[in-house]
């Protein structure tokens, strides 16, 4: 599967490129994996961890081995990007099953793009893969909402960006809907209203 963008290549993630591609994604996804604001700023997942104590060590890129569907995105040969995606039935998260979806729709985890390759339609170049490959299928995804009353500068900057993901993923066809779990934000692309859409022009 490929597609490209800028000279960006959208690829399934094998052992071999998971060798490759393990330090510049572990960047990617958590920087240097503290809570400074200014590494929260550089990578895609450190202010998510950090606001709900979580280790960003924690988050690697061999994590998206478990899922079928895995994809890097590639530009001259150096990691940009990455995202996966698999059936809701082997997601541990039972939120996702008190929601009325089917069991083989997708949950979509980890779409991270490097921070100085962002802004350039790679994001919804690694979504276009994921529903290519399973153009059946509707899509769910979660977003972690800030606790009440969080007011830290790591709490800020993280709302913003909240704000930013919701931004991004409504214009990508993804829909808020209500979510069991007060403390996650749940988005459905559908199908059925959306695949008109799915192979458009890039």
């Amino acid at each position: 599967m490929r597609h490209d963008l800028n000279f960006t290549e959208i690829v399934h993630l094998t052992p071999e490129l998971l060798i490759t591609f393990q330090e510049d994604a572990k960047r990617a996804l958590v920087g240097d994996g503290s809570c400074s604001l200014d590494n929260v700023a550089i990578s895609c997942f450190a202010s998510e961890l950090c606001s709900c104590n979580r280790n960003p060590q924690s988050l690697e890129l061999s994590s998206l081995m478990d899922f079928p569907i895995r994809l890097v995105a590639v530009r001259e040969n150096v990691f940009v990007g990455c995202v996966a995606a698999g059936p809701l039935r082997d997601v541990p998260n039972s939120l996702l099953r008190r929601v009325g979806c089917k069991s083989s729709d997708l949950f979509v985890v980890s779409l991270c793009v490097a921070s100085d390759a962002r802004n350039g339609g790679i994001g919804r170049l690694l979504l276009d893969g994921v529903r290519r490959a399973a153009p059946s299928s509707d899509l769910y995804l979660t977003t972690r909402k800030m606790s009440d009353g969080s007011d830290t500068a790591l709490d800020q900057f993280h709302r913003e960006r909240l704000i930013r993901q919701h931004r991004f993923y409504t214009s990508e066809g993804f829909v808020e809907k209500v979510c069991p779990d007060q403390a996650f934000r749940l988005y459905v692309w559908e199908k059925s209203s959306q695949n008109q859409n799915l192979f458009r022009a890039t």
